[in-house]
């Protein structure tokens, strides 16, 4: 069990004395070597983490400690077979068939909502964004179906939606799509649709009308998990979705430069103008 002593993370928030059971639990299910069932906490850095030996693949014949539970994250890493043992916690806990109490799998929910932070690179890394969507799958997936959104298209040259943006003098379409938003049944809205991506992945999007009128301008902004779940019939777990929402409000977030100035705009729209900047959702967003 964790030692109260060591422990600096206020246990009102996050119970580490019950994810060490969870995970001794479960060590000592996979390892015969008693080495192997050895845990070693890390509280008192800036990664706090839970060391231990992989139970997925080993870690190998010798005792390294390898694997790695970032309590920050709640993001298992691997650093023997990375890619292959590497998940969420409670992905984690699945492939050893371990079902979460659901009071603390609330508790390490409102932890994370309220303490993830993206500090460093490392943190990308540590986060291994493994949920993103590709591009072509989302938009094929809602032109086949009927849902709010429809005749998704990347900006075509003559249509309403390109000549709004024209007139606004945005030339660059690279992240923009146009399409149809259904309110109603009956009430259809053309829109622009502004991506928050990198390469062929998405991260969030935000659409909007072409009203003038402030009083009939829709923007909606969609969270990583509500487009995750657009196309995905088993829903994002809450805990893993936490990270990926928090970046999903922030427009280019994937595409900055950190080691550079980075320029903070309020609007999606006007980041388009400036180099290596962001965008935020509304003013309340967590940056």
């Amino acid at each position: 069990m964790a030692d109260k002593k060591l422990n600096l993370i206020d246990e009102s928030k996050l119970d580490v004395d019950y994810i060490v059971s969870i995970i001794q639990d479960i060590l000592n299910r996979s390892h015969t070597d008693p080495r192997k069932k050895e845990i070693r906490l890390k509280l008192n850095g800036y990664n706090k983490e839970i060391n231990f030996n992989c139970p997925i693949c080993s870690d190998g014949k010798s005792v390294r400690f390898r694997g790695h539970l970032y309590l920050n994250s709640m993001r298992y890493v691997c650093y023997n077979e990375r890619d292959s043992c590497s998940r969420s916690f409670t992905n984690f806990c699945k492939y050893f068939n371990v079902e979460l109490d659901i009071d603390k799998k609330m508790q390490i929910y409102s932890y994370l909502d309220q303490n993830w932070k993206y500090d460093k690179k490392e943190d990308f890394a540590i986060t291994n964004m493994d949920k993103l969507i590709d591009l072509n799958e989302f938009f094929d997936h809602l032109n086949k179906i009927k849902g709010p959104l429809s005749n998704l298209y990347p900006i075509i040259e003559g249509s309403i939606q390109y000549q709004y943006l024209i007139n606004r003098k945005i030339y660059n379409h690279e992240n923009i799509y146009q399409g149809n938003y259904h309110l109603t049944d009956r009430w259809t809205e053309p829109v622009i649709i502004i991506l928050n991506r990198t390469s062929d992945k998405i991260l969030g999007m935000q659409l909007r009308n072409l009203k003038q009128e402030k009083n009939k301008r829709i923007y909606k902004f969609y969270t990583f998990q509500e487009i995750y779940n657009m196309i995905h019939e088993e829903p994002l777990d809450e805990i893993e979705s936490i990270p990926y929402n928090k970046m999903s409000a922030i427009f280019n977030f994937l595409n900055v430069n950190f080691d550079d100035t980075i320029y903070v705009f309020e609007g999606y729209l006007d980041s388009i103008f400036f180099p290596n900047s962001i965008a935020l959702v509304g003013l309340e967003t967590d940056i």
